[in-house]
């Protein structure tokens, strides 16, 4: 009976130990990023720290048993018999605290985010404004007269203002599924001159490496062709669209920038739209 009452309740009290551990710990490191945030607001140092492991023993007991009187009695109400039972759950956790440094750590916090990053971010369907908002430092408009900047910083005023609306401007294209986030597709080609046509097994290794051989009737001018993927672009249009030489040429210009930097561009529908605009998302740190 002991024995049954124990295999019992050793789950339930370790299913509840353990939600209570994992419940302790996502707490704990929430209030660890909000403190940062304060940290990092009022330009104090932050401090990381981690809850490296949680190990934990459990110690379940039970105590079963009948007493009662002996001898003769004149009142069998002197000698009742009683049916003893006890239960008892010790727990005994081994938390393990590591503050989180070094110089790894460190350029994982200094290092800005880039445009893979933010793809991550927006393909599952977070919202495109909020995710902006949180990691973009401001918006580089282009303009005939040069970029003009708008600083996500409150502290900017009307510039500010200005980079929300923005963001609200391609929240609503997103909402109306006329948004389109990704890297830009295209070919690359060269033209190559050899005495030879390439042999069977050059040309399966060039396939591997996804590199396609086009020679001309002679054997002796072959075009080489591959597949590259460009910077990540945010559009209302379709990029696949385009041309290729469209597509390669905008690529083209864009690859002496760094990959810190998200690229906006709008085709011949966003002229009619509330907000026309071309720039660059410039990710903070």
């Amino acid at each position: 009976m002991a024995s049954g009452l124990t295999g019992c309740l050793s789950p339930i009290a370790m299913h509840r130990a353990v939600l209570e551990y994992d419940r302790t710990v996502s707490h704990v490191e929430a209030d660890l990023l909000l403190l940062n945030i304060a940290r990092a607001r009022y330009h104090r140092p932050v401090h990381f720290t981690a809850v490296s492991s949680v190990a934990a023993t459990f110690d379940f007991r039970t105590n079963a048993g009948i007493s009662a009187g002996l001898g003769r009695a004149v009142d069998p109400d002197q000698r009742p018999v009683n049916l003893e039972y006890s239960a008892s759950v010790a727990g005994n956790p081994t938390i393990t605290i590591v503050p989180i440094t070094g110089e790894e750590f460190t350029k994982r916090v200094l290092r800005p985010l880039d445009e893979d990053k933010f793809e991550f971010l927006v393909r599952p369907g977070y919202a495109i404004n909020m995710v902006l908002r949180l990691m973009a430092r401001g918006i580089a408009l282009d303009g005939e007269g040069g970029p003009t900047i708008l600083f996500n910083a409150p502290s900017e005023g009307e510039g500010y203002r200005e980079f929300r609306r923005r963001l609200l401007h391609l929240a609503g294209l997103d909402g109306e599924r006329k948004l389109f986030v990704g890297p830009v597709l295209f070919e690359e080609s060269q033209t190559v001159r050899t005495n030879r046509p390439p042999n069977p097994d050059e040309v399966v290794a060039a396939l591997e490496k996804g590199i396609r051989w086009e020679g001309d009737a002679e054997g002796k001018v072959h075009t080489v062709r591959r597949k590259a993927v460009g910077r990540l672009l945010i559009s209302n249009y379709d990029p696949g669209r385009l041309s290729n030489e469209e597509r390669r040429g905008s690529m083209r210009k864009r690859t002496a920038f760094r990959r810190t930097m998200c690229w906006w561009t709008s085709g011949p529908a966003i002229r009619e739209a509330t907000i026309p605009f071309m720039g660059r998302f410039c990710c903070a740190a």
